[in-house]
């Protein structure tokens, strides 16, 4: 599917389409900060009766969600017996090209931009200046307007990120870590490890801690292993990337490229004893309930209590360490 476009039976559930899209990343860290906002008002969705698609950009396509089995998507030319697929699927290459900034086009495509186009229609209206604004409304509608203000954005620069950099710049010692990445997890930043609570795989009703593995800045461990032209190319890509981000935070051209490279290095080290998304598949590896104690064996240098307290989380006596080998490592 992601070499070519492709009708999907009109069967799927609704609620599978409506998830899906979320799977295109945003441009840039303040469109995640939106788009995330776009999560919290999505209930919304259901409660506006009201068409405001009107509100987006003139210049921007205006999505329609494609409603049953719609014949005329069928190349009734083709014969199915000799070309099933162009048969099915014909006209729909015809009418929906695969967009230039998206690998497919099909049904949930269509159905998760005109998603983003009404949640986009719905905030700019929370973000009119309206005195009739209830509190919720104007909190949401004013998040979304700042997060959308470009100028004032560039205007700050640094500034709204330098407390953070400072919290890594004060570092003097690996003792000081559990602190940070606590203060990191506290505001959604997975460096190094995830730390949260979770449902019990087996048993629902039960609230456990869970630790997992984190740390990658590719999209998985096999982007760092795997070898072929293509992959060296990306990995090339990647390094320069984290140069180009470390210059923009005011690192020398020299200091950016040698941290770059000393970033890949240990992002490598992470992905070597990294349990691949095949594996992640199955509960069963994921799932490894042990005392908090045998977790800090597991990891002697590093302080876990340290880190329990400074995020906030309350007593627990065991863990869910979903990937051991890796936290051992």
């Amino acid at each position: 599917m992601g070499t070519e476009s492709c009708c999907r039976l009109p069967g799927l559930s609704p609620i599978i389409s409506a998830l899906s899209f979320a799977e295109e990343p945003m441009p840039s860290m303040k469109r995640a900060y939106t788009f995330a906002l776009f999560s919290i008002c999505a209930g919304a969705l259901f409660a506006q009766t009201f068409n405001i698609t009107a509100k987006t950009a003139s210049t921007q396509q205006i999505f329609s969600p494609i409603s049953g089995l719609d014949r005329s998507l069928v190349d009734m030319s083709a014969d199915p017996c000799v070309d099933f697929y162009q048969y099915a699927c014909g006209n729909w290459n015809k009418l929906h090209p695969i967009p230039s900034d998206s690998p497919y086009s099909d049904q949930l495509y269509i159905l998760g931009q005109y998603t983003r186009q009404v949640l986009r229609g719905i905030l700019e209206v929370a973000a009119a200046d309206d005195a009739s604004r209830d509190a919720n409304t104007q909190k949401i509608g004013d998040y979304y307007a700042s997060c959308m203000d470009d100028a004032a954005i560039q205007k700050k620069g640094l500034a709204p990120l330098q407390p953070d950099l400072d919290r890594i710049s004060g570092l003097t010692s690996k003792d000081q870590l559990p602190e940070l990445l606590a203060h990191f997890q506290l505001i959604n930043v997975n460096a190094f490890l995830g730390f949260g609570s979770q449902q019990d795989f087996t048993d629902a009703t039960r609230t456990i801690a869970i630790a997992t593995q984190n740390g990658l800045g590719l999209p998985e461990k096999d982007y760092y292993l795997r070898t072929g032209a293509k992959d060296e190319e990306i990995r090339k890509q990647y390094v320069q990337h984290v140069a180009n981000m470390l210059k923009l935070l005011g690192s020398t051209e020299k200091q950016a490229t040698s941290d770059a490279v000393a970033i890949m290095k240990l992002e490598t080290a992470l992905a070597k004893v990294w349990l691949d998304v095949t594996a992640q598949r199955d509960p069963y590896s994921i799932y490894h309930m042990m005392p908090t104690k045998d977790l800090q064996a597991l990891t002697p240098a590093f302080n876990w209590e340290h880190l329990y307290q400074a995020s906030g989380s309350p007593a627990f006596a065991e863990i869910n360490v979903a990937e051991p080998e890796f936290f051992r490592a």
